[in-house]
């Protein structure tokens, strides 16, 4: 809770608890990566009012939504999330880009081609 309150201002803690809504874990799995924190931050500041679609999962979450067995998600690294700017292709490809500019860059994708389609509008990114 410190870590989102020192580096991101206008999220809240819940913005990045667990999606199975306390059904399987205590909301918070793991430890949110400062660097993660400092990079979403980092989108906001740049592109505006920004939502997290998908933050921390617990292991069974993860398996629920068709996440990947070694998911980011678990360990406090990864996130999804969509603002204006993501609703269009070249938006999302603009905010993929800005993402692999940012310190600890690991990876970034999203809906592209019918790849992805339970993305939505959302880009995802992580962190190393």
């Amino acid at each position: 809770a410190y870590n989102v309150k020192m580096y991101c201002k206008n999220f809240k803690l819940e913005e990045f608890k667990c999606g199975c809504k306390g059904a399987h874990c205590t909301g918070y799995p793991k430890q949110i990566d400062v660097q993660l924190l400092k990079n979403i931050q980092a989108v906001r500041d740049k592109y505006g009012a920004t939502t997290i679609t998908s933050g921390l999962r617990c292991s069974k979450h993860n398996s629920n939504v068709g996440g990947s067995w070694n998911s980011r998600h678990k360990t406090g690294k990864a996130l999804d999330f969509k603002n204006s700017t993501s609703k269009t292709l070249s938006g999302r490809k603009s905010i993929m880009a800005y993402l692999k500019s940012l310190p600890k860059y690991h990876y970034t994708y999203c809906n592209v081609n019918g790849n992805y389609p339970n993305m939505g509008n959302a880009v995802h990114g992580d962190v190393k």
